[in-house]
């Protein structure tokens, strides 16, 4: 595309993966691709993504292909026409279930916290914890 013609647009290209978060922002003229973003990156090469794969993949919407692309969190094909101030952005596959993470580093903090989870029902030594019913009676 000939940069020098037309209005341009400024998008901003992120890409998650293991290796971290990129960042990248860029100035296209107006009609540009998701493919022109992320060429003009260099992200696909370094990664050693193949772009054939990518849009297949896209295309067939599948749910566990290796990489993703995405415009402000909504998958998107190779050739989605780019607007101003757009997010493009390039992600890894899912390598475990977020609820699972969240779980695993929760039982992580408590282990290191010393705490247990439910220890008034595990530890007869403890006192019963009351229940809400038994908190509603002794009400006034």
């Amino acid at each position: 595309m000939d940069e020098g013609a037309g209005p341009m647009i400024t998008v901003e290209v992120c890409r998650v993966s293991a290796q971290g978060i990129g960042h990248a922002r860029l100035t296209l003229p107006s009609g540009a691709t998701v493919r022109d973003a992320l060429r003009r990156t260099g992200w696909l090469e370094a990664q050693g993504i193949d772009e054939k794969r990518l849009e297949s993949d896209a295309a067939a919407r599948k749910v566990d292909a290796p990489w993703a692309v995405a415009i402000v969190g909504h998958r998107v094909g190779l050739d989605e026409l780019l607007c101003d101030h757009d997010r493009v952005e390039l992600l890894a596959p899912v390598i475990i279930d977020p609820m699972l993470a969240r779980q695993r580093r929760a039982e992580h903090r408590r282990k290191l916290a010393g705490e247990r989870r439910w220890a008034r029902d595990r530890d007869p030594r403890l006192p019963a914890r009351p229940r809400r019913s038994d908190q509603d009676a002794d009400a006034p």
